[in-house]
């Protein structure tokens, strides 16, 4: 059975990170539109998110985000 997986990376310090599953059932372009949200590059942000915006950044250390999608199977 195939596999999605999101992984949720901080631009500064490797290990603050996260994997996330996403159900196949869901598709690679969900996957895809919360990648983008998490990262804050999604297109329907209506006012992308900017300096004061907690959105795009590490919760750990305020760095940038960098989200990846891939399917396995």
């Amino acid at each position: 059975m195939s596999e999605i997986r999101l992984t949720v990376r901080c631009a500064k310090d490797e290990n603050h990170a996260k994997v996330l599953r996403i159900d196949p059932a869901l598709g690679l372009g969900y996957a895809e539109t919360l990648a983008g949200l998490l990262d804050g590059s999604s297109p329907l942000y209506i006012y992308p998110p900017g300096e004061g915006s907690p959105i795009g950044k590490c919760a750990v250390c305020g760095a940038k985000l960098n989200c990846t999608v891939a399917q396995n199977g």
